[in-house]
Order: structure tokens, then C-alpha cells, then sequence
């Protein structure tokens, strides 16, 4: 298994907070009142660390966990639209709810496997 990743290197090492500030992300965040003091006064980071996640950041199973969370979705949402009757408007709405959740939260795992690959990348 090796030695933990080291997050906060592979942040510098990928220039990431260069290019959050260049698309705008950052200056986003501060106008909407998020900043590094709200992060603190809110105790995030440590709710984040109750929860696991910077724990599971660091374990190099979770990329391949949530890329199984992504296909699991993916799956999901054609098998709802298909399995689910089309009876009634609300179960039409339901089919589309279902899938649409499938579709974000596969994306939105997928997206945080690659992003932690990235980041767990061994460099020498």
C-alpha cells in the first residue's frame, strides 16, 4: 500500500488554487461570503474529518470506490426510467427525478475519482 498521499504537495505540484483564481472560482466563493475564516469559524474541516472524508481523501481505495459509485448511478437512472410504469404524470415525474439524480451524482463522483487520482499520484 505505501506511504499516504500527500495531499497539499499535489495541490502546489498541480497549481490547483492558481487555476481555481483564474476561472474565477475563487473571487466566486468570497463574494458569496466563503472564505477561509468562514471555513474555520464554521468548523468544517474538522466535521469534514468526523465524517471520514479527509481520512478517505488520503486512502488510495476510494478513487475505485467512487468510480463504482459513478457506474452504480449510471446504471441506476436508465433502470428507474425503464422499470418504473409510466401510469400517471407523477411517475413520469418521478422517472425523470430518478434519472436526473443518477446522471448528477454519477457525474459528480466520477468527477471527485478523477480529481483524487490526480492527487494521490505518485511523483518521484
Amino acid at each position: 500500500k505505501g506511504k499516504p498521499p500527500k495531499l497539499l504537495t499535489r495541490v502546489q505540484e498541480l497549481r490547483l488554487l492558481s487555476k481555481l483564481e483564474e476561472a474565477g472560482l475563487l473571487s466566486a466563493a468570497e463574494k458569496a461570503g466563503v472564505t477561509l475564516s468562514t471555513i474555520e469559524d464554521l468548523g468544517l474541516l474538522t466535521k469534514a474529518e468526523d465524517l471520514g472524508l479527509i481520512s478517505a481523501a488520503v486512502d488510495r481505495g476510494t478513487p475505485g470506490l467512487l468510480n463504482a459509485v459513478a457506474l452504480a448511478l449510471f446504471a441506476a437512472g436508465p433502470a428507474a426510467v425503464y422499470f418504473l410504469p409510466e401510469d400517471t404524470p407523477t411517475l413520469v415525474a418521478v422517472q425523470a427525478v430518478v434519472a436526473l439524480v443518477c446522471v448528477l451524482g454519477g457525474s459528480a463522483a466520477f468527477g471527485a475519482a478523477t480529481l483524487l487520482s490526480k492527487l494521490q499520484a505518485r511523483t518521484n
